[in-house]
């Protein structure tokens, strides 16, 4: 552990946190800017570095929604706006009711059947939110960039896996993705590549198959739950799924947040063994031979979502501040956060200045100690008991 601790004190105390964060750190730099390339915003969403709202915000949006349908406002769009706001904040039950309103005014109508679909889904109704979200895409298929297309894929990977082990145990595959010539053990990719007609042996021959399909996958991330198990492992099962073009350093990464996302030890230790895995043959710089450690890219992860944190703290006091002020926060957000961040770049078109880096110091160490030490617990011998 101490070394973790004189480390992670090593590049704060040199200045080098910039250094640390950005492209070139780690593993080869060229690696790594072309998966961040071939990938793009897949980082930023992994660590939770994206344009996205506060619990309170959802709070403010239901009282001015209804505010205004009290008023006499109507509109679809205010009833969208509104059931959104009661699934984020975990009541939707109160969400379905508010697009069963809308589905009796006009049944074939998208977005209520898209909101119907996800809704189900986040309550556990997989079947039901299945059967809602293949409807929306019989009225529009390539809405949102064919984001339900995905959403609808994902859902039904998961019903076969619940009826092939009897319950929903994750990780819902054990394995990391295979080298060319061993077996495959079915994964979403495997899934993905039936439905599509591929052989999951030639991975490289659809390669825009799994682009899109990532594409899809990080857009439910981005609008769903950026922290769930399920969809992180998806995701990296898309991003090892071409051997000659994966990207394993971002697929670890995905794996890690799934780990840290879990309660259960087991899970937990499960998914770690996955990141391990997901980095064979993954060299940490040009020129070596050996594979990239899961401890070296733990550190760089470590630092790349303390930026996040720190980004994310600052979005939450200004939504914050807003709402306290009694101001129209969609407006002053809109102002506010006009492009999407990126890790090692600063935030929502701010520029980032190496005393605000440096200001992290302390919450970046206790928060890297923290993780690190869970990782170390989880990984050790007779932890996934629990």
């Amino acid at each position: 552990m101490n070394r973790w601790l004189l480390l992670i004190f090593g590049l704060l105390t040199a200045g080098a946190v910039h250094a640390a964060i950005t492209p070139g750190c780690l593993w080869d730099r060229d690696t790594r800017a072309m998966e961040r390339q071939r990938f793009p915003s897949v980082l930023e969403v992994i660590t939770g570095k994206f344009l996205r709202h506060s619990d309170e915000y959802y709070r403010w949006r239901v009282q001015d929604r209804q505010a205004r349908v009290d008023r006499g406002e109507v509109g679809a769009e205010l009833l969208d706006d509104l059931a959104v706001a009661h699934s984020k904040l975990g009541d939707d039950g109160r969400a379905i009711a508010l697009m069963e309103e809308l589905l009796e005014q006009d049944p074939v109508r998208y977005e209520t059947l898209a909101n119907l679909g996800t809704f189900h889904v986040h309550a556990g109704d997989l079947e039901e939110g299945a059967g809602f979200i293949a409807q929306a895409l019989e009225v529009n298929p390539d809405a949102h960039f064919g984001r339900e297309r995905y959403q609808l894929l994902v859902v039904e990977y998961l019903l076969g896996k619940e009826a092939g082990a009897g319950e929903g145990q994750l990780p819902l595959c054990r394995t990391a993705a295979s080298q060319p010539g061993g077996g495959l053990e079915p994964n979403f990719w495997t899934f993905l590549a039936g439905r599509i007609g591929a052989d999951p042996r030639l991975p490289h021959e659809h390669a825009g198959a799994i682009d899109a399909a990532v594409r899809g996958v990080t857009g439910m991330l981005r609008f769903g739950n950026h922290r769930s198990p399920v969809l992180l492992e998806v995701l990296s099962d898309l991003l090892l799924a071409d051997f000659q073009r994966d990207a394993r350093g971002l697929a670890a990464r995905a794996l890690l947040r799934a780990a840290d996302s879990c309660q259960d030890a087991g899970v937990a230790a499960a998914y770690l063994g996955k990141a391990r895995e997901a980095l064979a043959f993954q060299t940490p710089e040009s020129g070596e031979s050996r594979g990239l450690r899961l401890e070296e890219l733990e550190v760089q992860f470590a630092l790349e979502l303390a930026e996040a944190e720190a980004w994310w703290a600052s979005l939450l006091e200004n939504e914050l501040d807003w709402i306290a002020s009694g101001e129209d926060v969609d407006a002053r957000f809109a102002e506010a956060y006009y492009s999407e961040p990126s890790i090692g770049a600063g935030g929502g078109g701010r520029s980032a200045a190496a005393p605000v880096l440096l200001g992290l110091g302390a919450a970046l160490i206790a928060a890297a100690l923290v993780l690190l030490a869970r990782r170390r617990f989880l990984a050790s011998p007779g932890s996934a008991g629990g």
